[in-house]
């Protein structure tokens, strides 16, 4: 292995090069959260004396679940690390034009109680002059947590994962130069629950300055965000489960990883696999907490209350087939024509007439596809759409796109359906690596691989630039959103096109529930 050196500001780092990328992986950004750090703001790294291998990931943050292809299962609560990967630098140190270059930070997926930087290889956007950063942040209750007994520790609560993120940035912001990288052209991006923290992130107050621009992959778009302490009866009735007695920080903290993962593991789907999937019995989401986050992130969208950057942003055209999928897996049983009307009354109720209507069986795939269509534009699709017209609304700089590769390749288990352009499915286009958990390979055709390379120039030329357009790409002009046109670019194989009047191919004025502001 051929080894090089890099010192930052806690010590030296000797990482490895693989082809052109150097790469320093396992780099600590906040002390471990062990003991009585638990559920408090990640603290500073203790430096270290000589040279410390940066060669080998960090171990993931605690979790239990392997949800599709985000992370392993993990045990371990020393997990503050990133990864730092860098277009291979001549031997003083600088990179071949002698310039500074962009940073673009990961922010991992994982519905917030799993996920890890390790999941992604980013050799296609290194390769394209940028310093690429992954980070692991705290995810499931002990990364989201709230309960009256820490709470009134008076230090910052609930949002630890969130608290992470932001100083995985300022670790970023502080060292970052050191190989090269641009701390004053920083890109935050992520998928699922990493597209939903880099949303929070742009309504932080304590995030203002650590970062210039944004990409968003399947967001939820704009969403009420509960209160700390709305989640309180929540974070009791986990410390009851787990056996603590007196509802003392000191009991919660006394308990095993082991303990709460076991406590949060998830229930039984009921049988007929067609509810919306639980993922642990006892869910804390991002919450309004006074200090991190002060508005829900609708009330800020509204009020304009969000960063002042360029943000590309964007969903895939089905992405509930991954979330329908899972049920059938745990549930052994698919949606069917005979049964779609009782799992359109499960998901929707009082409004399953009309989207009987608007989504009959016929029209899709499978009535699972029907189904996770619904789904999909309600949840993910249309909330997105609104986001992005409300940034807009504020003057913000917005590109918006729809991934729609029908083929794209998955590394899930078979199901009764076809997944299509499904949740995460955009990110074998964007990582050279994105191999799943269970280390299923998604291997691309040429025709998507065309696509790839333009999505890829795309998402650099917008990290160096604020502008997808800057440089050479094989791509058509990515035309800043306008409300009129209602225009998004359509990534589909062998090359991307604009198009207007999207919010007619997902129905997003019926689901835009707030026709009176004027954004439907």
């Amino acid at each position: 292995m051929r080894y090089v050196e890099t010192e930052i500001s806690d010590g030296i780092l000797r990482g490895g090069v693989r082809g052109k990328v150097e790469y320093y992986l396992g780099v600590p950004y906040a002390a471990p959260p062990l003991g009585t750090l638990r559920w408090t703001p990640p603290q500073p790294v203790e430096p270290w004396q000589g040279l410390r291998d940066a060669v080998a990931f960090g171990p993931s943050c605690a979790q239990w679940h392997e949800l599709g292809g985000f992370s392993k299962a993990s045990g371990s609560e020393d997990c503050l690390y990133l990864n730092i990967y860098v277009p291979l630098r001549e031997s003083d140190g600088s990179h071949k034009d002698g310039s500074c270059l962009p940073v673009m930070v990961w922010i991992p997926g994982g519905g917030f109680f799993s996920g890890s930087g390790d999941e992604y290889d980013p050799a296609y956007l290194v390769e394209r002059g940028v310093v690429f950063v992954s980070i692991n942040y705290r995810v499931g209750v002990l990364g989201f947590f709230s309960h009256p007994a820490i709470n009134v520790e008076g230090h910052s609560s609930g949002n630890y994962g969130i608290m992470d993120q932001q100083a995985a940035l300022r670790w970023v912001r502080e060292n970052i130069a050191c190989f090269g990288g641009d701390p004053e052209n920083v890109t935050i991006f992520g998928e699922s629950a990493g597209a939903i923290s880099v949303t929070i992130q742009m309504i932080s107050p304590t995030a203002t300055g650590l970062f210039n621009k944004a990409i968003i992959h399947s967001s939820l778009g704009v969403t009420e965000t509960p209160t700390l302490k709305q989640m309180e009866p929540i974070g009791i009735e986990f410390a009851t489960k787990a056996g603590c007695t007196d509802q003392s920080s000191q009991e919660l903290r006394a308990l095993s990883v082991e303990e709460i993962l076991a406590t949060n593991s998830p229930p039984s789907i009921v049988p007929t696999g067609i509810l919306v999937p639980h993922f642990g019995r006892f869910n804390f989401p991002p919450m309004i907490d006074g200090e991190t986050i002060l508005l829900s992130v609708v009330t800020a969208f509204e009020q304009g209350a969000i960063a002042d950057i360029p943000v590309i942003t964007g969903t895939n055209s089905d992405e509930m087939t991954f979330f329908v999928a899972l049920m059938e897996i745990d549930s052994g049983e698919a949606v069917t024509a005979f049964n779609y009307e009782l799992a359109v009354t499960n998901v929707f109720g009082d409004a399953t007439s009309e989207i009987l209507r608007r989504y009959p069986v016929e029209n899709h795939a499978s009535a699972s596809n029907a189904l996770a269509a619904a789904m999909g534009d309600s949840g993910f699709i249309a909330p997105v759409r609104r986001s992005v017209r409300l940034a807009t609304s504020h003057e913000r700089t917005v590109y918006a796109y729809d991934f729609e590769v029908r083929n794209a390749p998955s590394y899930l288990p078979s199901v009764s359906f076809p997944y299509l352009s499904y949740h995460t499915g955009e990110l074998a286009f964007i990582f050279k690596g994105f191999r799943g958990a269970s280390g299923s390979s998604t291997t691309l055709t040429e025709q998507q691989q065309q696509l790839s390379e333009t999505m890829v120039t795309y998402w650099t030329n917008f990290a160096r630039s604020g502008s997808p357009n800057v440089g050479k790409f094989s791509g058509p002009a990515w035309v800043q959103y306008d409300m009129e046109k209602d225009n998004y670019l359509l990534l589909k194989g062998p090359k991307p096109e604009m198009i207007e009047n999207f919010a007619m191919r997902y129905n997003c004025c019926f689901w835009d529930r707030t026709p009176e502001r004027g954004l439907g």
